[in-house]
Formats: structure tokens, C-alpha cells, sequence
């Protein structure tokens, strides 16, 4: 079940980046990355990790995906042949972040 669960995971992933792409209006140097999608074993939930880039246009690009969500499960059932639609949670992946802030970090010591 866990192979199901990880194959169908990188199905919504690759359908709803392009989805996003396509339908979600966002900032002019916004940049949505969607990092990993979970689904539960029976597929009616899934958690999408995202990134989003600039870093400053966090809340608004993730405030406009929240409020689409509704629209984006939609395209999603045109674009699946799945029995359920999954009900999107999106959760900010905080680990990039992490690593850009170490790599500036290191940045500005080799400078010194």
C-alpha cells in the first residue's frame, strides 16, 4: 500500500504543478514549487509541501492558493481518473528555507 500511496503522491504532485501554473495568478516573481504530495492510503486527502520563492510573498501567495483550493481539486478531477478527488491541505516546506539561510551564512564567512 505505501508504494501506492508514494506513486499516486507523485501523480497529484506532477499534475498539480502544472495545474498551479496554468490557473493560479501570483505575484510577478512568484515562484510555487511543490516539494512532496502525501495521500492517505484511501486517496480522499493529501498534504502538498510547497515552497514558494521570494521569501516576502509567502503569506500572499499562500493566502491565494488556500482560497482556490476549492478550484484546484476541480482541475484536478478533469485532469485524474481516480474514483475520489483528493481534499488538498497545503503546508509550507520550511526546510529549504533553512538551507538557503545556512548557505548565506557560509556565504558571508568565506567573504570575510
Amino acid at each position: 500500500m505505501a508504494k501506492r500511496g508514494s506513486r499516486a503522491g507523485e501523480i497529484l504532485r506532477q499534475k498539480l504543478s502544472l495545474i498551479i501554473a496554468r490557473e493560479v495568478e501570483l505575484p510577478g516573481n512568484s515562484l510555487v514549487t511543490i516539494v512532496k504530495a502525501e495521500t492517505t492510503a484511501n486517496l480522499k486527502s493529501a498534504k502538498i509541501w510547497i515552497t514558494i520563492t521570494p521569501a516576502e510573498n509567502i503569506g500572499l501567495v499562500y493566502g491565494r492558493l488556500r482560497d482556490q483550493t476549492g478550484e484546484l481539486q476541480k482541475s484536478l478531477a478533469d485532469e485524474l481518473d481516480w474514483q475520489f478527488t483528493p481534499k488538498l491541505s497545503f503546508r509550507i516546506d520550511r526546510g529549504s528555507q533553512a538551507a538557503e539561510a545556512v548557505e548565506e551564512i557560509l556565504r558571508q564567512i568565506h567573504e570575510e
